[in-house]
């Protein structure tokens, strides 16, 4: 189920969400609680990235003469 979820929320063609992507099915495809624990940095850190992507992506888009004008 969260696979799936993932799979419609993220974009496998760009590249901080694709790296979240496998770190995701990488835990996702482990057996043992620890080493899915492990994967918990290297987890956080995509997410973040990502978000901060998003961010920044929202922040262009709020300076532009479009959203400026209320186009």
């Amino acid at each position: 189920m969260l696979g799936t979820q993932l799979d419609l929320l993220l974009s496998k063609d760009d590249a901080l969400q694709r790296k979240l992507w496998d770190i995701t099915d990488e835990g996702y495809n482990l057996e043992k609680s620890a080493d899915r624990q492990a994967l918990d940095g290297p987890l956080m850190d995509a997410g973040r990235a990502v978000l901060k992507g998003e961010w920044e992506k929202v922040k262009r888009e709020m300076r532009s003469a479009e959203f400026q004008s209320g186009e």
